[in-house]
């Protein structure tokens, strides 16, 4: 069976949608497929035998797994929107107090300084965790001169199977904190032993969560700073903001909603770990390619 290319389809759905060709598929190798046929293959998808055949029609008029994910669906709850649901003025005003303060400044700082803008100018002002996706925004975007990395790990916003639990997938990334470009990165307990020593050989300035420098068993030098995982977690928050293209991070797990409510609709699953895997790699290849910055390398091994 030919790949399938599943671009354009929310993540939550590409184990569906691949049922779904896969079914369609099946079902147009049938010669002369009668109505029992019909009400099979839409039995199978949990769908009216009308909505199946829309499927089909999608499928034959398109070829596309995107358009799939749609066409005959019963989408049950609908997503919440990720927007920032701020009035306009209140907005303006706390944009203009992240440029004026910088969004790398201590987040207090700038909610203390947003909320008293705000009382100056009689506007309510943005909620403390609208505030803070506004400022995970700004960071996203920034650019600086440091050419040091950190090393550490956090969680993707991904509902995930692993064995017969659905939990969010831990990613440990070295991320340069003047672009913000991935270096390394591994999705796996990995040994971070030849990377961290590679680079430090190089001469550029490391800090490492000290759990990673535990297990890699590595002596460090004044260019490796050991740094408690909080704090390398506090400083990839600042590097990166909210994520890694369109890809959500975790920086406080205690604070992560259970994976399990990530799954909203009828058609939403769990990804696989592979699905995973490909999701990540291809936002963090988009997210580099803006930074004009080289290829990830994955210390576990995956897509080397």
């Amino acid at each position: 069976m030919d790949e399938l290319d599943l671009s354009g389809v929310d993540a939550m759905r590409r184990p569906e949608v691949r049922r779904r060709v896969n079914v369609v598929r099946e079902f147009l190798k049938i010669v002369a497929p009668t109505e029992a046929d019909k009400a099979a293959s839409a039995k199978n998808l949990g769908l009216s035998v009308n909505q199946f055949m829309a499927l089909v029609r999608a499928w034959l008029a398109y070829g596309s797994a995107a358009k799939l994910a749609g066409s005959g669906a019963h989408r049950g709850a609908t997503r919440r929107p990720s927007r920032l649901s701020v009035p306009t003025e209140a907005k303006q005003e706390a944009l203009k107090v992240i440029e004026e303060v910088g969004a790398d400044r201590p987040f207090v700082d700038v909610h203390r300084l947003v909320q008293a803008r705000c009382a100056d100018l009689s506007l309510a002002p943005p909620s403390r965790s609208t505030l803070w996706n506004m400022v995970m925004e700004c960071r996203k975007g920034r650019r600086g001169d440091d050419r040091g990395l950190v090393v550490g790990t956090c969680f993707v916003r991904l509902p995930t199977v692993t064995g017969e639990t659905i939990e969010l997938p831990s990613l440990t990334i070295a991320v340069r904190a003047g672009d913000g470009a991935i270096v390394a990165a591994a999705l796996s307990r990995s040994s971070w032993t030849t990377f961290l020593i590679s680079v430090a050989t190089s001469g550029a300035l490391m800090q490492v969560d000290e759990d990673l420098l535990a297990s890699a068993e590595l002596i460090p030098s004044e260019l490796v700073v050991p740094i408690a995982g909080t704090a390398a977690r506090s400083s990839m928050a600042r590097i990166l903001g909210r994520g890694i293209d369109n890809l959500h991070l975790i920086y406080q797990p205690s604070r992560a909603v259970p994976p399990q409510r990530l799954l909203k609709t009828k058609d939403d699953r769990p990804l696989s770990l592979q699905d995973a895997r490909e999701m990540v790699d291809a936002a963090i290849a988009r997210h580099n390619h803006v930074r004009g910055a080289a290829a990830v390398l994955w210390v576990d091994g995956f897509m080397s």
